[in-house]
């Protein structure tokens, strides 16, 4: 579900919680809370920066190699299962600026059908906006590498 429109924001979180309480017999395994950033950027940059091993290694094999994504991820550091990944590439949608995409990973794949439903709802129900709050953090971290500044920059 692709929310663009901050005041269903919370609509759609009750829309889907609401959906996982009514479908019987569901065995749940995943909850991925994706969060997804577009910024414009004042002036042109690259993920390059942020890989130069990388780009120098291939750049004995090719002409002008760049790196085009950077993707990171890393074990959940609350009571939960799971791990937060994040992305950060050029944007297709806005030019001259970044995508960034964080995926906020929960395993439910360990928890019996009716324990998984309720982990589940209660996810939802009190982790949905720090979730979001975290995930503009990580990503505004990430837009801030890539241009190698700490200054304010607009918001996505």
């Amino acid at each position: 579900m692709l929310l663009d429109d901050a005041t269903a924001y919370e609509a759609g979180r009750d829309l889907v919680a609401s959906t996982f309480r009514v479908v019987e017999g569901l065995r749940i395994r995943a909850l991925g809370l994706n969060h997804y950033f577009h910024w414009k950027i004042s002036v042109d940059h690259s993920v390059d920066p942020l890989a130069p091993e990388v780009r120098d290694a291939l750049a004995r094999r090719s002409a002008d190699p760049h790196v085009t994504r950077i993707q990171v991820k890393g074990d959940r550091t609350d009571d939960h299962k799971g791990a937060v990944g994040a992305d950060i590439q050029p944007s297709v949608r806005v030019q001259q600026g970044f995508f960034c995409s964080v995926n906020d990973h929960y395993d439910l794949e360990s928890y019996d059908r009716d324990e998984a439903n309720e982990r589940l709802q209660e996810i939802l129900g009190t982790n949905w906006d720090t979730s979001g709050d975290v995930a503009l953090e990580i990503a505004t971290n990430l837009v801030h590498l890539v241009t190698g500044s700490h200054d304010e920059i607009d918001s996505p």
